[in-house]
């Protein structure tokens, strides 16, 4: 229990209105969203320092061959969209642990493409 109440207690505050939500959309907006925020630089670090992303997008001129060159790395390179994932998986506490592995599928779609437009505004 202690545990838990220092998880949560690193996340940022969030600020998003309580509407009708499922609960994979309340799970996602309460808690993954935080998670990222809090891990943000962490996440641009990672991939800032993985060198074959740096590789690939390093010969892209526009902002949308960047685009599509991220976009297409995520796709081509599952383990390190896992791995990234595995970044954020790692401050959930048991019991958010407990419904993220009810929905694993979902909720890791979710946190790809939060992933993924985090990645993309820093570089595009």
């Amino acid at each position: 229990m202690r545990e838990e109440l220092e998880l949560k207690s690193l996340r940022p505050e969030k600020f998003s209105e309580q509407i009708a939500w499922n609960e994979i959309e309340a799970f996602q907006n309460e808690v993954l969203r935080p998670i990222l925020k809090y891990q943000n630089d962490l996440i641009l670090s990672l991939t800032n320092k993985e060198p074959l992303f740096q590789k690939q997008i390093s010969h892209v001129l526009t902002i949308e061959q960047k685009r599509d060159c991220i976009k297409r790395f995520f796709l081509l390179q599952p383990n390190y969209k896992h791995f990234l994932i595995g970044q954020i998986c790692g401050l959930l506490t048991t019991s958010e642990f407990d419904f993220y592995l009810q929905s694993k599928k979902d909720i890791d779609k979710r946190i790809s493409n939060m992933l993924l437009d985090r990645i993309l505004s820093h570089y595009c």
